[in-house]
């Protein structure tokens, strides 16, 4: 049992661990690179809004931070993503 816990632990923590790389592939893409249409740019682009979804709808649904130059649906992502990789790495 406690094997089986173990495995499916570090596979939560290697798709975590993918989608934080993911993220920031999407913020230094779109500092060098934010029009281009290349296909692997809109699949990082796709994956991470479907993502960041969750955080765009609640900060704009509060107001919070609307007329920041900072896109913090991304940042509560990203230390979501972290504080979920630490919960996994402790177990």
């Amino acid at each position: 049992m406690q094997a089986v816990l173990s495995v499916m632990s570090d596979i939560v923590l290697t798709l975590l661990s993918a989608l934080l790389f993911l993220m920031i592939g999407r913020a230094l893409l779109s500092l060098l690179a934010p029009d281009s249409d290349h296909p692997v740019v809109n699949v990082i682009f796709n994956v991470t809004d479907w993502i960041m979804a969750p955080a765009q709808a609640l900060l704009d649904k509060t107001g919070w931070f609307k007329n920041s130059m900072i896109d913090m649906a991304f940042m509560l992502t990203v230390i979501l993503l972290w504080i979920l990789a630490i919960l996994f790495m402790l177990f």
